[in-house]
C-alpha cells in the first residue's frame, strides 16, 4: 500500500499477551492564515486539512489572551480578544496518540478608534485638540493620524505619538474636517475615526437657542459638522447649518433624506472594492449615489438600489475616496458619508536572490505593474521549516538585503507590495533559499602511524548543519557522509599521499571546502637476506614492502656492533652493502622502509657476525707417529670470544677430525704413522658458525721404528717446504 495511503501502522508483538498499535507522525496543517477582517477583538483561522487521517486540531493564541480550541473543522474563531495587539496562533493536527509539528503564524487586532475629541483652543490659524485614549488599550503601543482639510482636495496627515496636538499654519475662518484614527501594531488602523463634531455641534447648538428654534425641535437626530439632522413635532426633516465666520443659512423641507449610517469595506481586491453602509435613519426602499475616484478631476458615479455595492475596474493600488449619499423624493440628496480606502497593489515581478552567504541574503525584483512613486515593499523573513516569522524590514526601493541570519538556514522570503497608508499591500511573492553553511573549522587528519587508514576530525561550525561530505582522494578515492565530526577512512594504500576535503552541507546549500593533505605510513621491508659477508663488508638484501610496488620510497639502514656507535646509511633499492666493518664482530642491523613525508616503516632486524680475520705464524710443534701438536698466533682484530677449529684432513682423502679450542694451540691425537695430513685453521666468532679463511699446515706422522733426535728435529722445522716425511716423497 503507498506510504500517503497508510497512515496508521501497526507493529504487532507479544508482549504480556497484549497487541500495541503505534501511529505514524500525521501530516502538518498547511496554508495556515489569520484573518482579524478589521475586527478590533476577534482573529479567524483558516487552514488546509493535510494528507491522511486527522483526529482533530490544536489551535491556540497567545500573547494578551491566551487560549486552546479543540476542532474537528479547518476554521477556528478566537473571541473576546484585546484590541491593537499581536498575537502568535499555532495549529498543531492531531491523529490518535500522535501530534504532527506546529504551524505557526502571527497577527494582530485592529486597535479601537479614539474617543470624545475635544477643542482645547481655536484660534486663526491654529487648533489644539485632544481625545480620550482609545477603549481597552492603555499601555498598548500606538500612534495617531490626525487628517485635517478644508479643501477635499488637500488632505493633511499628521502622525502624533500622545493624545494631544495642534494643527499649525490653517487657513483663517474656514470649516476644517479634522479626522484622528488609532494606528496599531503591524500598522493596523482603527476602522471607526474619531471625528471632530463635539465644537461644531456646540457651536451649532448655541446658535439653535439665539434663534429660538431649539424650543421647538423633539430631539437632536445626528450632528456631522455644523449640519445638524433634527425632528420637530410634526416630524419635517431640517437641517441647518451655520459657517465659522458667523453667517448662517437656513433650510428645511419635508423631502431631505438621512445620510447613510458607517460605511463599511467588507472586501478590498487589486481592481474591486465591495462595501455597505448602515440604512439611513427612518428610511427604508431608497436608492443611493456612490461617488468614487482615485483622481480628484475623474470621479464616477454610479447607483445602488441596496446598501452594498462592488466597484469595478478599478486602478491597483490607489487611494479612492468613496462618498454614499441617500437620494430621496424629487432626487433631494442626503448630506454625504465619506471614506477613503487603497485598493491592494499588484505583487512584485520577477524576484530573485543573489550575493548569499552565510549570515546574509539579497533580494531583487522588478516593480508591479501599474507601479506608483509612492510604493514601498515589505520583506518578510519566516524559517521555512517552521513558518516563525523572524524578520520584517521596510525598503522604498529594491533591491534588500537581510541581514543577521543563521548559516545553513533555509528561509523564505515574502516579498509584499505596499501602497501610500503603509497599510495596504499585495499578495506575497515568495523566494526560499538557505544560506551558506558554516565551514569546517580545524580540519585535523590523523594518521596514528597506520598503514591503511586516517582519521578525519573537525569542529562543527555555527549555524544548521545537516550533514558533512567527506572526501578522499589519491590513490584511493571515496566520499562518505558524516552527521558527526569524525570519520574514519580504511583500506587505504601505505606510504602514500591523500587529499581530504570537508564540507557541510544544510539542505540544498554546501558550504566552501576545507582541504587538508595527509599521508599513510610505509609497509615495512619484507625478510632481509645477507648475500655476502665478508670481513669487512656485508650485502645484505630484502623483499619490497607490501603493496608499495612502483611507490617512491628509500630504505634507511642502521647497524652497529657496540650499541654506543650506530651508523645508518640510505638505500634507494631493496639491497646494501655495508662497508668499513670490524671484523669477527655481531652487527646488528634494522632495515627500514621511508615513506612521503619521510614517514618510517616499523623496523625489520637481524644480526650478524663478519668473518674474523685467520690466524697468523701456524707452525707444528710436536710431531709422532700418531699425534700432531699445532700452534699460531692470535689474527688481527682478535676478540677475547674467538675459539678456533682445526680441521685434519687426509691428504689425499677427506676430513678425518674437527677439534674446537679455546687457546692458540691444538694437538691432533690417534693419527696414523706414516701418514700425510692437512690441517685447516679457522677462526671463529661468538657464535661457533662464522669462520675466517683456513690457514693450512701439511705434514707426515712418524713411521713405528724410533728415529734420532737429529731427524724429529728436522721434522718440527716448517719453514722449509714439506717435500715428504724422512727424506722419501708423500705418498700419492
Amino acid at each position: 500500500m503507498p506510504r500517503n495511503v497508510l497512515h496508521l501502522l501497526f507493529f504487532v508483538g507479544i508482549i504480556g499477551g497484549k497487541v500495541e498499535a503505534i501511529c505514524e507522525v500525521p501530516g502538518q496543517a498547511v496554508g495556515v492564515t489569520v484573518n482579524n477582517y478589521q475586527l478590533v477583538n476577534s482573529l479567524v483561522v483558516n487552514w488546509k486539512a493535510p494528507t491522511g487521517n486527522v483526529s482533530n486540531y490544536n489551535v491556540t493564541i497567545t500573547g494578551d489572551v491566551n487560549r486552546t480550541l479543540q476542532n474537528t473543522s479547518t476554521q477556528v474563531t478566537f473571541t473576546n480578544l484585546l484590541p491593537g495587539r499581536n498575537y502568535t496562533s499555532t495549529v498543531q493536527t492531531i491523529s490518535g496518540s500522535c501530534n504532527s509539528p506546529i504551524t505557526t503564524v502571527t497577527a494582530a487586532t485592529y486597535p479601537t478608534p479614539p474617543r470624545n475629541v475635544t477643542f482645547i483652543t481655536i484660534g486663526a490659524n491654529t487648533i489644539t485638540l485632544s481625545w480620550v485614549e482609545p477603549m481597552n488599550m492603555t499601555g498598548v503601543i500606538k500612534s495617531y493620524n490626525i487628517t485635517y482639510y478644508w479643501n477635499a482636495s488637500s488632505h493633511i496627515t499628521v502622525t502624533s505619538n500622545s493624545s494631544i496636538v495642534t494643527l499649525p499654519s490653517l487657513k483663517s475662518g474656514h470649516n476644517y474636517t479634522i479626522t484622528v484614527v488609532t494606528v496599531g501594531v503591524q500598522g493596523t488602523i482603527a476602522c471607526e475615526p474619531a471625528t471632530s463634531l463635539e465644537s461644531d455641534f456646540i457651536f451649532c447648538v448655541l446658535k439653535l437657542e439665539q434663534t429660538g428654534w431649539l424650543s421647538e425641535l423633539l430631539q437632536i437626530q445626528s450632528a456631522d459638522k455644523c449640519h445638524i439632522t433634527i425632528y420637530s413635532y410634526s416630524h419635517v426633516l431640517i437641517t441647518r447649518e451655520f459657517a465659522f465666520d458667523g453667517n448662517e443659512r437656513l433650510m428645511y423641507d419635508d423631502k431631505y433624506p438621512t445620510p447613510p449610517g458607517k460605511i463599511t469595506f467588507i472586501t478590498t481586491g487589486r481592481n474591486t472594492i465591495t462595501l455597505c453602509w448602515i440604512e439611513p435613519v427612518n428610511m427604508t426602499n431608497v436608492t443611493y449615489n456612490i461617488t468614487y475616484y482615485w483622481n480628484v478631476s475623474s470621479p464616477i458615479t454610479v447607483k445602488s438600489n441596496s446598501p452594498n455595492i462592488t466597484l469595478l475596474s478599478l486602478k491597483s493600488g490607489s487611494h479612492y475616496t468613496i462618498t454614499v449619499v441617500t437620494v430621496g423624493d424629487r432626487g433631494y440628496l442626503s448630506t454625504p458619508v465619506s471614506r477613503f480606502v487603497f485598493t491592494q497593489p499588484l505583487p512584485v515581478n520577477l524576484p530573485q536572490y543573489f550575493n548569499v552567504t552565510s549570515t546574509s541574503v539579497s533580494l531583487n525584483w522588478t516593480k508591479p505593474n501599474e507601479y506608483q512613486s509612492s510604493y514601498t515593499y515589505r520583506v518578510q523573513t519566516n524559517v521555512t521549516s517552521s513558518s516563525t516569522l523572524i524578520k520584517n524590514i521596510m525598503v522604498t526601493n529594491q533591491p534588500a538585503t537581510i541581514v543577521n541570519l543563521t548559516p545553513g538556514q533555509t528561509y523564505t522570503f515574502l516579498i509584499y507590495t505596499r501602497t501610500a497608508d503603509n497599510v495596504t499591500e499585495s499578495d506575497s511573492v515568495s523566494l526560499t533559499t538557505c544560506t551558506v553553511p558554516g565551514q569546517a573549522v580545524t580540519v585535523k587528519v590523523h594518521n596514528d602511524q597506520s598503514v591503511n587508514s586516517l582519521e578525519v576530525n573537525w569542529a562543527p561550525p555555527i549555524g544548521i548543519v545537516s550533514n558533512y561530505n567527506v572526501t578522499i582522494t589519491g590513490d584511493v578515492n571515496r566520499t562518505l557522509q558524516n552527521t558527526s565530526t569524525q570519520v574514519t577512512f580504511t583500506d587505504l594504500l601505505p606510504g602514500r599521499n591523500y587529499t581530504v576535503t570537508v564540507q557541510t552541507i544544510s539542505g540544498s546549500c554546501n558550504s566552501p571546502i576545507t582541504t587538508v593533505t595527509a599521508t599513510t605510513y610505509p609497509t615495512p621491508p619484507g625478510n632481509v637476506t645477507f648475500t655476502t659477508i665478508g670481513t669487512n663488508t656485508t650485502t645484505l638484501s630484502w623483499v619490497e614492502p607490501v603493496n608499495m610496488t612502483g611507490v617512491p620510497k628509500s630504505y634507511n639502514i642502521t647497524y652497529y656492533w657496540n650499541a654506543d656507535s650506530h651508523i645508518t646509511v640510505l638505500s634507494n633499492s631493496p639491497n646494501a652493502t655495508l662497508r668499513s666493518l670490524k671484523s669477527g664482530s655481531n652487527y646488528t642491523i634494522t632495515v627500514v622502509t621511508v615513506g612521503a613525508r619521510g614517514y618510517q616503516s616499523i623496523p625489520v632486524s637481524r644480526s650478524v657476525f663478519t668473518k674474523p680475520l685467520p690466524v697468523n705464524l701456524p707452525q707444528t710443534l710436536k710431531v709422532t707417529s700418531s699425534s700432531v701438536s699445532l700452534n699460531w698466533s692470535r689474527p688481527n682484530e682478535s676478540h677475547s670470544s674467538y675459539t678456533y677449529r682445526v680441521q685434519t684432513n687426509v691428504t689425499s682423502q677427506s676430513m678425518i677430525n674437527n677439534t674446537i679450542v679455546t687457546s692458540e694451540s691444538a694437538s691432533i691425537v690417534n693419527l696414523t704413522p706414516g701418514q700425510t695430513y692437512t690441517f685447516l685453521i679457522y677462526t671463529r666468532a661468538a657464535d661457533n658458525v662464522s669462520e675466517s679463511e683456513p690457514v693450512s699446515l701439511t705434514t707426515c706422522t712418524d713411521f713405528t721404528v724410533k728415529k734420532s733426535a737429529s731427524q724429529t728435529k728436522q721434522q718440527s722445522v716448517t719453514s722449509a717446504p714439506f717435500t715428504g716425511c724422512n727424506g722419501r716423497s708423500p705418498p700419492s
